[in-house]
């Protein structure tokens, strides 16, 4: 089976996550008062363009509530805490400093995780929308 390949957005200016449509656009609308019009995975992924948006790559899994983890997503385990990254080939979770174990499973690489290793976490936020969770 073949991963979907999906990003959300946040846009630093207006402190608020899009995530695209079925085409892979991005509806601009906040809410009534705020609208930032419409954009694709082209603009977002552009490197050209300096659009204030910070594209997030969907990992291909879901936790165990079954909400899809993101790039920046915070999550929760038995284990502790931490943060979903991409690392070159891979998306891992950096633990927070406070929560890396010493049981050998997942304090892996200095505190790196394969992602694929957290069947059971729970995404609990993100570092945008959440900065509270990493503190």
């Amino acid at each position: 089976m073949k991963r979907v390949i999906k990003f959300r957005a946040w846009h630093s200016g207006l402190d608020h996550m899009f995530f695209p449509d079925e085409e892979g656009n991005f509806i601009g609308e906040i809410d009534d008062d705020r609208v930032c019009g419409h954009f694709g995975y082209s603009d977002l992924l552009n490197p050209v363009i300096d659009y204030p948006y910070i594209a997030m790559q969907f990992t291909g899994l879901t936790d165990k509530n079954g909400k899809e983890i993101y790039e920046g997503d915070v999550i929760n385990d038995d284990k502790g805490i931490g943060v979903v990254y991409y690392y070159q080939p891979q998306f891992i979770v950096q633990c927070l400093p406070d929560e890396i174990t010493t049981d050998g499973v997942y304090a892996l690489a200095k505190g790196k995780v394969n992602i694929t290793q957290l069947e059971e976490s729970e995404v609990v936020g993100n570092i945008y929308e959440n900065p509270e969770l990493i503190k």
